[in-house]
């Protein structure tokens, strides 16, 4: 798999012919390339001047190079009515759904974004649900983390199409500690056996596209399958926030009250942190 960024892309146009080394994979790996009237990558992956010219100056989805040309990472889906790309940023991509981005992008890149939710359920031991897989980096980061095993739940499908081309993603697919669920969580979680996770990272779309994921049941429900003195992290964000007025963290701090868990607003990465 080579993937490049407009970034990585106008690094190589700035390259003398000869061999060089190149950050590639979204600054994932570096590897040498041989240029002379085009870019010679490993595995015979040639890239023309012409198609590096293209990605260099396009700077809001990221490319798959193959021996056959260019793609863009996007796709969309008749089933959801939905466009979904891979789109680039400082450090790891995020994944973008209709105009929506699933990480933050300013100041806070997603790759601090995961370190810093990871922080909040810390120290990460024995079982860890991540409640919506997405790219992958929460179940990743749980397992990098300490986690024994990570249970993580997506219930569409495009968005684990799009993390199969990320390679920041590629230990969703690879890692046997890693179990993925493509369910509804909201379906899922009442199946699941009381006090069986450790540590949870719930990290869901906006109230708007996922209400259910929400709501005093659902959090009853978290309640239940998290062990005693396990803690849960619940993201929030703040997505129509400022024009409404409204407090979502509040919101949210007081459903999880009710249904039993002890809590704490974390202001700073936009979420509630909770234990039992």
């Amino acid at each position: 798999m080579l993937i490049l960024s407009s970034r990585e892309a106008a690094q190589l146009l700035r390259q003398e012919a000869g061999t060089a080394k190149v950050s590639v994979n979204l600054g994932k790996d570096l590897v040498d390339v041989l240029i002379d009237n085009g870019f010679l990558f490993p595995g015979h992956i040639h890239l023309s001047v012409q198609d590096a010219r293209t990605i260099a100056t396009t700077d809001d989805v990221c490319f798959l190079v193959t021996a056959d040309g260019i793609s863009k990472i996007q796709l969309f889906s008749p089933e959801t009515n939905k466009f979904y790309k891979l789109y680039p940023t400082a450090d790891w991509p995020t994944i973008e759904i209709s105009g929506t981005r699933m990480h933050r992008v300013t100041k806070v890149t997603p790759k601090m974004d995961t370190e810093m939710k990871i922080r909040l359920v810390s120290p990460v031991k024995g079982a860890c649900l991540d409640t919506c897989t997405g790219l992958g980096y929460t179940a990743i980061g749980l397992l990098h983390a300490g986690a024994a095993h990570v249970t993580t739940v997506e219930h569409d499908s495009n968005c684990l199409e799009i993390a199969r081309h990320n390679p920041w993603s590629q230990e969703l697919f690879s890692s046997p500690q890693i179990v993925q669920k493509k369910r509804d969580v909201a379906e899922l979680i009442v199946k699941m056996k009381t006090a069986s996770f450790d540590r949870i990272v719930h990290d869901p779309p906006s109230f708007a596209l996922a209400g259910q994921l929400y709501s005093l049941d659902f959090y009853k429900q978290l309640y239940r399958v998290l062990k005693q003195d396990g803690k849960l992290y619940h993201y929030t964000g703040r997505v129509g926030a400022v024009r409404s007025g409204r407090d979502i963290i509040g919101e949210v701090s007081r459903r999880l009250k009710q249904a039993g868990f002890r809590i704490r607003r974390e202001e700073e990465t936009l979420g509630v942190s909770c234990t039992k």
